[in-house]
């Protein structure tokens, strides 16, 4: 009789562990059906909701225009400009890390 109550122990643990398992950890894969439902989902405008925010920072670019008095105005167009051109230098050696002074080494071959 004692024999006969672990075995029936056993498999109501096994099957409290299994409905614990599916209840708690296991994560519902979305059927099909619950794909094409949740890619038809529209906001209150008709419009898809996927990009919604994009559409909005699209929209904002559009309304930006820029004051261009600023360009023609005496005082910015008296600035004098102050660059100083720079003169063409090497670029520097060959071989960046071989020794300051010494002879750069060139291996050829694949077992460097």
């Amino acid at each position: 009789m004692f024999k006969n109550n672990k075995v029936t122990l056993l498999i109501l643990l096994i099957i409290a562990a299994f409905v614990g398992y599916n209840y708690f950890l296991k994560k519902d894969k979305p059927t099909n059906g619950d794909l094409a439902v949740e890619s038809q989902q529209q906001d209150q405008n008709g419009q898809p909701a996927i990009g919604k925010d994009l559409m909005a920072a699209l929209f904002k670019l559009k309304s930006l225009t820029i004051d261009d008095t600023f360009f023609k105005d005496p005082i910015f167009n008296s600035l004098t400009d102050f660059t100083v051109q720079i003169a063409p230098q090497e670029v520097g050696r060959n071989n960046p890390f071989s020794s300051v002074g010494g002879a750069s080494v060139i291996r050829s071959g694949k077992g460097l």
